[in-house]
């Protein structure tokens, strides 16, 4: 059951392009990753499913209801964090949030859980904020109302490690609960790790959607392998390269291809070591976009 429906939307800059003829559909329970370069239409796509930008050509549907300017009953159920968070930089962050809570028709009964979480500081001041700390209040404004429905440009944007680790275990901790997660990305390690499908967009123009499970059967893999003695000639027939001064033989291995063959190879060359990493989807996706 799709609980969005975005059907032919096109939505032009005057004459420059930003998105067209875009269709997709977002089924409910799972996180969706929009994947482009900057500036291939991903948060102009946002800003029309959130009516910031209006005149589009085309419909948008969220949980039902269909977007217009005219009617935000939509948003309701819709937490939102833009890839640019504007907030009065005069506010203490906990006088925002307590200001940002009676504006919800719902409660707002996730506010200390996230704070604990992402360990933000309450009594700062806005513009005394890191990006890092601006991102983290944003993730929490936009979960705040247990929305049903979550549309994330960039969100682990300005984030350390640690932290964009955790939150991509809040994501799938919302999936979990049966939330639609619906986010925008250019880091295809995050979309690899958590999302269910994937969409690219370039240039505006919707190349392709996948289910990200299956990728890695289409996705080259490369194979690392520390041996006694390098012998080429056992080699050829196979995508390989080899450092001869420290002993390593790299060989790219076709998606869903056996190891046995290149295993047997490396036995006879007396194998010491083995680096076989998970497919990774960056070679995917930029042959898709080259084509």
């Amino acid at each position: 059951m799709s609980i969005i429906e975005i059907k032919d939307l096109s939505f032009y800059y005057g004459d420059q392009m930003g998105i067209e003829g875009l269709t997709l559909n977002i089924e409910k329970g799972e996180i969706f990753g929009f994947l482009g370069e900057n500036g291939a239409g991903k948060t102009t796509t946002i800003r029309c499913m959130m009516s910031i930008l209006v005149n589009q050509v085309g419909e948008i549907v969220i949980d039902g209801k269909k977007v217009l300017r005219s009617d935000l009953t939509y948003k309701e159920e819709i937490g939102y964090l833009p890839g640019e968070l504007y907030i009065p930089d005069n506010y203490r962050v906990k006088d925002f949030l307590q200001y940002m809570m009676t504006l919800h028709k719902k409660p707002s009964t996730r506010v200390d859980e996230l704070v604990q979480r992402f360990d933000i500081p309450m009594h700062k001041r806005i513009k005394q904020l890191s990006k890092g700390n601006k991102q983290k209040l944003g993730i929490a404004l936009a979960l705040m109302h247990d929305p049903k429905v979550l549309i994330l440009d960039e969100p682990s944007s300005g984030l350390d490690p640690l932290l964009q680790q955790e939150l991509y275990t809040l994501l799938l901790e919302e999936k979990e609960k049966g939330k639609t997660i619906f986010f925008s990305s250019h880091n295809l390690d995050e979309v690899q790790r958590i999302c269910d499908r994937v969409a690219i967009i370039r240039k505006g123009v919707l190349v392709t959607i996948e289910d990200v499970k299956d990728l890695s059967k289409d996705v080259t893999r490369k194979l690392k392998a520390k041996v006694t003695h390098i012998k080429e000639d056992l080699l050829k027939g196979f995508d390989y390269s080899v450092d001869k001064e420290n002993s390593e033989v790299t060989v790219m291995v076709p998606g869903g291809s056996s190891l046995s063959s290149i295993m047997e190879v490396l036995k006879e060359m007396d194998l010491l070591d083995l680096d076989y990493p998970p497919a990774s989807l960056e070679t995917y996706f930029l042959d898709k976009y080259r084509g």
